[in-house]
């Protein structure tokens, strides 16, 4: 672990450029560049403002909830989504510098961060004008998403050393994470669901992370279960530290298939 910190710190100049021009290069050749990120977001709430509320008779903090839910699991898609395809997206750098190989996988999940907290800041300035509800839980969120990091992070490590010798993979992850959509309650309430489905679903960390943090923000942290988050906490942790000790075993052997 020392020695992964020493590198790092070597080649943290490095880093910084990757994050940048990955975070750039995105936005390149759109008229309005890195302003999506937060029009999006508007664009977004607005239309789930005006469905829920005038087609559906929904309180406004519903679609509240459901956009920071969305938000959620638009970092953990984004991560695990670009993490898998980092190595062979960034094929001419491997191939030509020598640098840390997680590097491919961390920079799309650290601006997977950047672009929910830039939602992040629009949900603010909703919930501050609909629903302004500040408990000490809330010094929980950060941790919270600081497991759920890993949790991204080390799935994106275990996918990106698969996708390079199979393509297919990416096409079967994105059937995968609409089924993990629709198996977090993101936009259905725990509340509807059948004692059996309940205890299911409870397996899935994502489920665990949305559930909390909207328990936290919404309703004052009330009846969080510590079980779950020790729970959820543990298989981030396996998750992240599993899928670097793969990568690092690995990445050297199929990198000669880029």
């Amino acid at each position: 672990m020392t020695r992964i910190f020493r590198r790092f710190n070597e080649y943290k100049e490095l880093f910084r450029m990757l994050l940048w021009a990955d975070f750039i290069l995105r936005y390149n050749n759109t008229i309005l560049g890195v302003t999506w990120v937060l029009l999006r977001q508007f664009l977004l709430f607005g239309i789930f403002y005006a469905v829920f509320s005038y087609l559906f008779r929904a309180e406004a903090v519903y679609g509240l909830r459901l956009l920071f839910g969305l938000l959620v699991f638009a970092f953990f898609s984004e991560g695990v989504n670009r993490g898998m395809t980092a190595l062979v997206d960034k094929s001419h750098l491997i191939s030509r510098v020598d640098f840390p190989r997680y590097f491919m996988v961390i920079v799309p999940t650290v601006n997977a961060l950047i672009n929910f907290i830039f939602g992040l800041v629009v949900f603010i300035g909703f919930y501050v004008f609909i629903q302004p509800q500040i408990v000490w839980q809330f010094i929980l969120l950060p941790f919270l998403f600081g497991f759920l990091i890993l949790f991204t992070t080390g799935i994106g490590l275990f996918l990106s050393v698969f996708f390079v010798r199979f393509r297919d993979l990416q096409a079967i992850v994105e059937v995968l994470l609409s089924v993990f959509f629709y198996a977090t309650p993101i936009i259905y309430p725990m509340s509807i669901l059948s004692p059996t489905f309940a205890r299911f679903i409870i397996f899935n960390p994502m489920t665990i992370y949305i559930e909390t943090m909207r328990n936290i923000i919404f309703f004052g942290g009330v009846g969080i279960q510590n079980t779950h988050l020790i729970y959820a906490a543990a298989v981030s942790i396996l998750v992240f530290f599993g899928g670097a000790i793969f990568f690092k075993r690995r990445v050297r052997m199929v990198t000669q298939y880029l």
